[in-house]
């Protein structure tokens, strides 16, 4: 069984190239390469429909996600950031995270012990509802690096994610 078939809202992974080590069954949102958030989020809000989605980026796609999430929160059931790349010295970058309200993922590779993990921990730390894994052993991006454990760990959050999405959001049918 897909991760897609036990969920009840669609999952897109918006980023300039397809992969398809994000997951089968996943929609494919294809963004400017080297967008900037602005851009990202202009696009995303463009290509998806009016029901609420799970949206997946992940590296550099991460602050456009992240501003997306702000902006349009109630269009979204999730947001699951793999290995975000994300500039910390810019004060609206921290102003941003405190905008968003959706329950979001964020997931770091870490391939020694001692591994750097802060700037995605933080990530995590600066949202309301934000939950911090790191999947040890493995080089970024951890979806290309070990796509079950990515699978694994995003579809549980998802399908806990859509037991609270009927208490916030609007009705779009």
């Amino acid at each position: 069984m897909r991760l897609t078939d036990e969920l009840a809202h669609e999952v897109v992974y918006a980023a300039a190239e397809q992969e398809s080590a994000v997951g089968e069954g996943f929609r494919w949102i294809g963004t400017p390469d080297q967008a900037d958030a602005g851009q990202f989020r202009d696009t995303v809000s463009t290509e998806l429909g009016r029901a609420p989605v799970h949206l997946i980026a992940s590296g550099l796609d991460a602050e456009g996600a992240l501003s997306f999430a702000a902006e349009e929160g109630d269009r979204l059931v999730s947001l699951v950031l793999i290995d975000p790349q994300v500039d910390e010295s810019n004060p609206d970058y921290w102003e941003l995270l405190g905008r968003v309200h959706v329950p979001s993922l964020v997931i770091a590779a870490a391939p020694e012990p001692n591994s750097p993990v802060a700037q995605a921990q933080s990530v995590a730390g600066g949202i309301e509802n934000g939950v911090f894994v790191i999947i040890d052993g493995i080089t970024a991006p951890s979806h290309r690096s070990r796509p079950a454990s990515f699978v694994e760990w995003g579809g549980a959050f998802m399908v806990i994610a859509e037991g609270l999405a009927a208490d916030r959001l609007p009705d779009h049918t």
